[in-house]
């Protein structure tokens, strides 16, 4: 397998190495998994690992570090993978297919993100709470691949298949409680009106740079939506 290479105007280049049991390489087979990986962080400054793994649905948020099946399909083990995918040269593990979020991690200085929810799935897939949750991870990486920087941006889904900013950042509240319950050593704090990342102890990341006072959202403190005022029409000669 090899990882694609991604250049930013800048010049930056970060590889993207992606696993499914269905497609491979297979998520389950983790001498692979560090073999591809150790090969891309061989080739490239930052790797980022995602994995499509996990057992599905809204009583499966919680992370364990144990086999996961689903309709009797080997799902894989997600922690175990990630921590596999970091100790041979992952910067960032990104998961996906549980269809809800779940906590992120701290490991070995990594981040990883075990489910990111759902952000457009509209039609066959129902989308009742918390399945209608999803969220952008975002991250600065150094020139070596440290993250200096993360958020986690909240997204709701409504009908007809409209995806949008959700204001009360739910998808990160979510995934700063199931870190704090499912790692509670090192799961990533998150700050509930930010999506801000943070260390396992609360700190902030140091390159984290604090939110504008406009930018944060309270409970009850979204402003109405407001509707738009028609022109005044201008008084004019014989009006």
């Amino acid at each position: 397998t090899i990882a694609t290479p991604v250049v930013s105007a800048q010049g930056d280049t970060v590889a993207f190495l992606g696993f499914a049991q269905w497609t491979g390489p297979d998520p389950r087979d983790l001498a692979a998994v560090r073999r591809h990986v150790r090969r891309a962080a061989s080739e490239y400054p930052r790797v980022v690992v995602t994995m499509h793994m996990g057992a599905e649905g809204r009583g499966r948020q919680r992370t364990p570090n144990a086999r996961e099946t689903f309709y009797d399909e080997d799902r894989g083990n997600v922690v175990a993978f990630a921590r596999a995918a970091v100790e041979s040269g992952a910067d960032l593990v990104i998961g996906h297919g549980p269809h809800v979020m779940r906590a992120a991690e701290w490991y070995q200085g990594k981040l990883v993100f075990y489910s990111l929810g759902n952000l457009v799935t509209y039609g066959p897939f129902s989308m009742g709470e918390p399945l209608n949750r999803g969220g952008i991870a975002c991250a600065v990486l150094d020139g070596d691949g440290a993250i200096l920087s993360a958020q986690l941006r909240s997204t709701v889904q409504r009908p007809p298949g409209l995806v949008s900013v959700d204001a009360a950042h739910r998808a990160a509240v979510l995934t700063d409680s199931l870190g704090r319950l499912d790692f509670p050593r090192t799961g990533a704090r998150l700050d509930r009106y930010t999506g801000q990342v943070l260390r396992a102890d609360g700190t902030p990341l140091p390159g984290a740079v604090p939110a504008p006072a406009g930018d944060v959202v309270t409970p009850g403190s979204v402003p109405p939506r407001r509707r738009p005022q028609a022109p005044r029409r201008q008084a004019g000669p014989g009006s």
